[in-house]
């Protein structure tokens, strides 16, 4: 089961009702986080909307305090439960282990595993206005890589990263110097997904704690061992 998955199984539950501490931990288990992590799943509830209703809220208890919600800088799993609603990744991992369209509306992979070509899908653009294109995904990944980025986890996902080159503003090719075989799985987790390239040239310290995703949520406050509140991003039309 992917995260993804398991955010899936977590809003269909949310009718009036709480989701239990260890059927969280379960789904966390089956999605594949650590049990060091699971933990911090506390609890998921929804507050005002009745049933058939659009608006309320949806409020998830989590244990642990993140660093940052920088995908190419946080190493937390806990950062991730919150990244994955407002960052959409190039590819999504389904529940039969099968890679589906993101971002990205289709892929080449060459022969020995170490060039993957992206078809990007268009009209999306960040939660700040900025387009999301070939050039975001260079930067994303460049950015990863960025000695000065102090990448805590991302850039392992990139395993061998060679360079992505711009083949047009919907083309982005992404290359290896060895075979990697896990790239697509590695594209398919939050941590390697695309921040707007402007909130993060404007400001790389204040963008830790002020992410510029492309998800069906936005970010509006991070107050410190207190809450991080998302609002609905109503001009998400690319859903997968």
């Amino acid at each position: 089961m992917s995260m993804d998955s398991v955010k899936s199984v977590l809003t269909q539950s949310l009718d009036s009702h709480e989701v239990s501490r260890r059927r969280l931990i379960q789904l966390a288990t089956a999605a594949g986080i650590s049990a060091a992590a699971a933990p911090g799943l506390l609890y998921v509830r929804s507050v005002g909307a009745q049933d058939g209703e659009s608006g309320g809220e949806i409020v998830v208890g989590l244990n642990y305090e993140m660093d940052s919600l920088d995908p190419a800088v946080t190493p937390y799993a806990v950062s991730h439960w919150v990244m994955m609603n407002m960052f959409d990744t190039l590819v999504w991992r389904g529940t039969d282990g099968s890679f589906y369209p993101g971002l990205a509306d289709s892929w080449e992979i060459n022969e020995d595993g170490t060039l993957y070509t992206f078809k990007l899908k268009e009209g999306v653009t960040f939660h700040d206005g900025t387009p999301f294109n070939a050039d975001a995904v260079k930067y994303a990944m460049d950015h990863i890589v960025d000695p000065a980025t102090k990448s805590g986890f991302a850039s392992s996902l990139l395993g061998p990263y060679d360079k992505t080159e711009v083949i047009d503003e919907y083309t982005a090719a992404i290359s290896f110097t060895a075979p990697y075989a896990p790239f697509l799985d590695s594209a398919s987790q939050a941590f390697l997904a695309s921040s707007s390239p402007t909130a993060v040239q404007a400001d790389p310290t204040a963008y830790l704690r002020n992410p510029v995703g492309t998800g069906f949520m936005k970010f509006v406050e991070w107050v410190p061992n207190d809450h991080i509140t998302l609002v609905r991003n109503d001009d998400y039309n690319w859903a997968s």
